[in-house]
């Protein structure tokens, strides 16, 4: 899961709350400082803090884990992209410290929120595949109504091309009809004059 929030200074956020400042809320039990806390902009969740009263270099997550916050702090810093997968000093990651717990409820939350998380993004993706299929179909057919398209340009050429041709020989025999129609005429002119002598 990546960071949702981001922020530029080391553990200093716009509204002066540090990452110390929750971690020490979460030191004194204090679930509804924390999440008020957590609501920051700009918070690097998975910052491991630099402090003396940190010697593990826990992140949040480790903490909220290790001092056995609730699960609603917990999903707050799931939600905010908390990894649990991150090591401390120790070379421990969030879910060695949910098995030292024994707290099966609290383990059992953070799967049935994976699993969520997991069947969210599965429906994102199933939805991306049915649009690109989608998208695939209706290309399909623009693509079958364009060859239909050439096919009849084609038929419509070549029945141009037919007109054409009948066209210029119908003016090349009403050219000969003009011509025999004028021989005709010069002849019919000749039989009057001779027929007037």
């Amino acid at each position: 899961m990546s960071n949702i929030r981001y922020f530029t200074n080391s553990y200093t956020t716009k509204s002066s709350t540090t990452l110390s400042d929750i971690y020490d809320a979460i030191l004194e039990n204090d679930d509804q400082k924390t999440l008020r806390l957590l609501e920051t902009p700009f918070l690097q969740i998975n910052e491991q803090l630099n402090i003396s009263r940190n010697p593990y270099k826990y992140t949040l997550l480790h903490h909220a884990i290790d001092r056995g916050s609730s699960y609603a702090v917990i999903k707050k810093l799931l939600l905010l992209g908390a990894d649990l997968t991150i090591k401390d000093k120790k070379g421990r990651n969030c879910y060695d410290l949910l098995s030292h717990t024994g707290n099966g409820e609290l383990v059992k939350d953070i799967y049935l929120f994976k699993e969520e998380q997991i069947e969210m993004l599965q429906n994102k993706l199933d939805t991306r595949v049915n649009n690109d299929r989608e998208k695939d179909y209706k290309i399909q057919n623009l693509n079958n109504e364009l060859s239909d398209l050439k096919k009849v340009l084609e038929k419509t050429r070549l029945e141009k091309q037919n007109l054409q041709g009948e066209l210029l020989e119908t003016r090349k025999r009403k050219d000969l009809f003009e011509v025999e129609n004028t021989e005709l005429k010069n002849r019919v002119k000749k039989f009057i004059k001779l027929s007037e002598k």
